[in-house]
């Protein structure tokens, strides 16, 4: 038996910003150039690969605010991303306060 800690409310909020912003499923795997994705690796590539790839997977509902609030988009998206990720959590939220 697994013991629940504050970590699995802060992966789950990272899974539920990003399937928010995607509008895809947290637990279907997104097929892409014939590979199987979890939503967060989708994610990472996205961000990668500029801002015209994350317009390709943002919801688009939502393409076009992103396109006007570019940064605020991407940096929620790399926030999410990186809870999936525990110890860029804190470094991250740190460099955000200065």
């Amino acid at each position: 038996m697994r013991v629940v800690t504050t970590k699995v409310d802060v992966f789950g909020y990272s899974i539920i910003v990003m399937a928010i912003l995607t509008r895809k499923r947290p637990t279907g795997l997104t097929e892409e150039d014939g590979l199987s994705l979890t939503l967060p690796q989708l994610m990472e590539r996205a961000l990668i690969n500029g801002i015209k790839r994350l317009l390709q997977v943002v919801n688009t509902r939502l393409a076009s605010q992103v396109s006007k609030e570019q940064e605020i988009v991407k940096e929620l998206l790399k926030l999410a991303l990186s809870c999936t990720c525990m110890d860029e959590v804190l470094s991250f939220l740190l460099k955000l306060s200065k």
